[in-house]
């Protein structure tokens, strides 16, 4: 049996270990923060503590989302979160009966996600320079079809008509991570963080996460459906990356009736509805 390939990623999340809090250590805590008797130094120890014990879920956080924006830099990401963690601190009820993790979460996961959403636009490449990084790809890609070699970057040149520096640098489509501490270009001293900090981004950052989360959702769902409920689904709407089929070549497929299709179609359809209304149901 082949052995788990752990990624970059992976390691580098398996370095931070909590600091495991009891919840009557928790609360402890928490006496200390909140009594008047204490002093400053006291005060922040135990945030010190108390945000040290929820730092690898801010670490787990941070790792997820810069899958969905990854042109941020990941530290900047772990500084957003701490920040929402030490925001759940200060407004953490300890006579009530949750767990601090559990609390910290949402202000985790909205200090993280408002970070990408307000500075994605800044490390987001242009449409225009998206299209361009795509024709270049598919025009190197036709030429290694066609001619079954890599072509150079004069050759390329006189297809597109980019400058060879362009080339260089696109040809790949690299993206290049950057930080919010990273000057706009060499003759603005500017950060990134400045220019962007009173702006209001039109991005559309929020909805890219949704939709992201509502297809893994679905497909999580796909996979607790019989097999052929399954693939008449995917076929049906074209889950598959391919063009959604008519449900007279899915029968053909198949070997249905349109009608046997039809209901299948139907069926599964019924069952996610279920699913989605309880996600713990089992189809």
């Amino acid at each position: 049996m082949a052995k788990h390939k752990k990624t970059a990623l992976s390691k580098n999340k398996m370095r931070f270990k909590a600091l495991k809090l009891t919840p009557s250590k928790e609360k402890e805590l928490f006496a200390v923060i909140n009594s008047d008797a204490s002093t400053v130094k006291d005060k922040d120890d135990a945030t010190r503590t108390l945000c040290e014990s929820i730092l690898p879920l801010v670490h787990s956080l941070a790792f997820y989302y810069v899958t969905l924006c990854p042109y941020m830099d990941i530290n900047d990401l772990i500084g957003e979160g701490t920040q929402g963690a030490l925001k759940a601190i200060k407004h953490f009820d300890p006579q009530k009966e949750v767990r601090l993790v559990s609390y910290a979460r949402k202000d985790i996961t909205g200090s993280i996600t408002d970070a990408c959403n307000r500075f994605s636009s800044a490390f987001r490449p242009s449409k225009s320079r998206r299209r361009r990084i795509k024709q270049l790809q598919n025009e190197s890609k036709n030429f290694e079809l066609e001619h079954g070699r890599k072509a150079t970057d004069q050759e390329l040149h006189q297809i597109t008509g980019f400058s060879n520096k362009y080339i260089q640098d696109n040809r790949n489509g690299v993206i290049t991570v950057r930080s919010l501490d990273e000057k706009i270009n060499s003759r603005n001293s500017t950060t990134i963080l400045e220019k962007y900090e009173n702006d209001e981004c039109g991005c559309d950052f929020r909805e890219e996460i949704y939709r992201k989360e509502i297809m893994r959702f679905l497909y999580d769902s796909l996979s607790k459906l019989d097999d052929r409920t399954k693939d008449a689904i995917v076929m049906r709407f074209g889950l598959d990356g391919k063009d959604p089929q008519t449900l007279k070549d899915m029968g053909e497929k198949l070997h249905l009736s349109i009608e046997t299709v039809r209901r299948i179609v139907t069926t599964g359809l019924v069952q996610l509805q279920i699913m989605l209304c309880n996600p713990n149901t089992v189809a």
